[in-house]
């Protein structure tokens, strides 16, 4: 039986975008106009492009790699 309680573990690509994140000391300040939408991770990943430490092939890969993992599609 699943208790509903415990959190959930940490995925490893969401693990590793907190952690470039906070290496970098990057944090997302939600801005007007942005997307209310997004999850952590995901403003994560758009404060680290913003602030230079990804480029556009590195933020796209990692969002690529983090949706599968949401999805449950990585091994």
């Amino acid at each position: 039986m699943v208790d509903r309680n415990m959190p959930k573990k940490p995925k490893a690509i969401a693990v590793k975008i907190r952690d470039l994140a906070a290496r970098h000391g990057v944090v997302y300040t939600c801005l007007l106009g942005d997307d209310a939408a997004l999850d952590h991770i995901e403003q994560l990943l758009i404060a680290l492009r913003r602030s230079g430490y990804l480029n556009n092939n590195a933020t796209l890969l990692l969002e690529i790699e983090y949706f599968q993992e949401k999805q449950g599609l990585t091994k």
